[in-house]
């Protein structure tokens, strides 16, 4: 759900959106997300810290050295298997 003042957008209706840092928060109280999935290199911590939601960084840089385990992380937690 995309109002005037949201900048992100669902790839999945109501399942899978896509946005910036700036708009975590509201796609975490506005439509319920509960897994954030963070392709910034530089981040240290979820843009929204919160008990109930799930942070996973999956940095896209060419030369990261993390990507690949956090891959198989996120297939962990997409498949909740962990």
């Amino acid at each position: 759900m995309q109002n005037g003042e949201n900048k992100y957008h669902a790839l999945i209706a109501d399942k899978i959106f896509m946005g910036g840092a700036a708009d975590v928060e509201a796609m975490v109280i506005n439509e319920g997300v509960e897994i954030i999935v963070d392709l910034r290199e530089e981040a240290t911590e979820c843009a929204y810290p919160s008990d109930h939601v799930r942070w996973v960084k999956i940095p896209l840089d060419d030369n990261t050295k993390e990507t690949e385990a956090n891959l198989c992380c996120w297939n962990l937690i997409r498949t909740r298997t962990c």
